[in-house]
């Protein structure tokens, strides 16, 4: 509600806490609320309830399709790879999945489509990930007790694991 400029077109990013101030900080964050929506849907007694949840769920994955995160789509895909099988209820749950698919497909805007079209490419943004994503592992290994110091990664990816050294943010 605080960033309505979410459902215009285009990428926006989110102003509220520093945290949550990247679109894909936030979607992944909605992704650790998905599998608990699901439960108290599932899990209701009352009708009106689990309209309730059902409709607090499709508020958090058009929240997830708002950000046009690669990262949170990614994420809320393997929600439900991981959540189906152990679905008590798993019509309902392939039921709901094909709503959600349906309605992402007849309500994102175009830019969400093209920006997932990318997920794949070796664009910059991946790239980066990757390598800082490597970079961390060595860094683990270099230093298993206590790393390199917390906040730090920034300072020693940028001065030591980085292929080309130099100021990262």
């Amino acid at each position: 509600l605080l960033n309505p400029q979410l459902f215009g077109e285009g990428r926006a990013a989110i102003y509220a806490a520093p945290f949550l101030g990247d679109g894909n900080d936030f979607s992944l964050s909605v992704n650790i609320v998905v599998p608990l929506c699901l439960f108290l849907w599932f899990d209701s007694p009352k009708r009106r309830h689990r309209l309730f949840f059902a409709g607090v769920l499709l508020l958090l994955v058009a929240g997830i399709v708002a950000t046009q995160s690669r990262g949170g789509t990614v994420a809320l895909g393997c929600v439900g790879i991981y959540y189906w099988p152990r679905s008590q209820w798993k019509i309902r749950t392939a039921l709901l999945a094909a709503v959600g698919v349906a309605s992402i497909f007849m309500f994102a805007p175009a830019g969400y489509f093209e920006r997932m079209n990318t997920i794949n490419t070796e664009e910059g943004s991946a790239r980066g990930r990757i390598d800082a994503w490597q970079a961390a592992g060595r860094m683990a290994l270099d230093h298993p007790i206590l790393g390199v110091g917390a906040g730090y990664f920034a300072g020693a990816y940028g001065t030591t694991y980085r292929d080309e050294p130099g100021p990262w943010a």
